[in-house]
């Protein structure tokens, strides 16, 4: 099982490789092993990162350098049994600059992986991974934002608020990459291009410069209150 830390970590790519992949953010009991790595003003977030990686639940990882705490969990992550960790800059906007350094990295990870795994990058596999892109509520909602949220936070507002739809617009549950318009014939650059634009085109995160669409979310009549999320 592969490991990624952020919604905007290119996990089609490893579908084109046949691989599976999960999102490292479950809730642990205790931070025993990740206060003996870490200093102690590292979040809790990724204190418990660090614990689930420790478990051996994975054997690669992809990570996001979204923020401080995750490039510090990645580089303690070498000291675990991992075969295979890659780490992206993560972009803040998504102009046509930071969109063409981004399919360049996404290029540079897919030739780092062909050679780790000793096969080639599958591009109709990768082009069938997508999924449809989940629609807005059509009714009333609360928006959870901010950092990442966990099951137990979406579960208390779901019974405090339960005729009213939890809608997560945290970087924790919000992966909604809509399928890009390509045939496997294309070239690599062509499809990688359309990939970064489509990852671009998420609903941002706390990190982008450019929060349009999330604004123009919360400005929605049906958007009746907001949960805002921070981590310590």
């Amino acid at each position: 099982m592969i490991g990624y830390n952020c919604k905007y970590a290119p996990v089609e790519i490893l579908a084109g490789f046949g691989e599976k992949y999960q999102l490292i953010n479950n809730e642990v009991q205790n931070f025993d092993y990740a206060s003996s790595k870490l200093h102690p003003n590292m979040c809790s977030h990724a204190k418990a990162m660090l614990e689930e990686i420790h478990t051996e639940k994975y054997s690669e990882l992809l990570f996001m350098n979204c923020c401080d705490s995750s490039r510090r969990i990645f580089d303690s992550s070498k000291d675990e049994n991992i075969h295979f960790s890659y780490c992206i800059d993560l972009p803040f906007c998504n102009n046509y600059c930071a969109v063409e350094k981004f399919k360049d990295d996404i290029i540079n990870f897919i030739n780092a992986y062909e050679k780790h795994r000793e096969k080639s990058f599958d591009k109709a596999l990768f082009l069938s991974a997508f999924k449809e892109k989940q629609e807005l509520p059509k009714g009333k909602f609360i928006a959870i934002l901010g950092a990442r949220s966990s099951k137990t936070l979406i579960d208390v507002a779901a019974n405090c608020f339960n005729d009213t739809e939890i809608l997560d617009l945290t970087c924790a549950n919000n992966r909604e990459v809509n399928p890009i318009d390509a045939q496997p014939d294309e070239t690599l650059e062509s499809i990688m291009l359309k990939y970064a634009k489509a990852l671009m085109a998420q609903t941002p995160c706390m990190r982008m410069q450019d929060i349009k669409a999330r604004e123009a979310l919360l400005e929605s009549e049906n958007c009746v209150g907001i949960i805002y999320s921070t981590i310590k």
